[in-house]
């Protein structure tokens, strides 16, 4: 396995702290809305379903359409940690 350079581990670890300050600041508006976890859910579904669909001109019909489901694989786990987290909290 490839060691990283200090410049990617950087890059990682500062992509792991936003993608975990989001989630946490998800749980606390979600929550704070009063939603439950279906809704959480559905919105979910509608964010990934909306991005699996963005396209991005000037680039590659198959460039697009990948970096279309890469963006939205990525916030449907942003979604899941935020539901993960809903969960535990709710049942704490």
């Amino acid at each position: 396995m490839k060691q990283l350079t200090e410049f990617e581990t950087q890059t990682l670890a500062h992509m792991m702290a936003i993608e975990y300050v989001l989630a946490y600041l998800g749980k606390v508006a979600f929550l704070d809305a009063g939603l439950g976890m279906e809704e959480v859910a559905s919105i979910r579904e509608d964010a990934t379903r909306n991005l699996d669909r963005e396209t991005f001109p000037g680039t590659d019909a198959v460039w697009s359409d990948h970096l279309a489901a890469e963006i939205s694989d990525h916030a449907d786990l942003i979604f899941q940690s935020i539901e993960t987290m809903m969960r535990k909290t709710l049942e704490a």
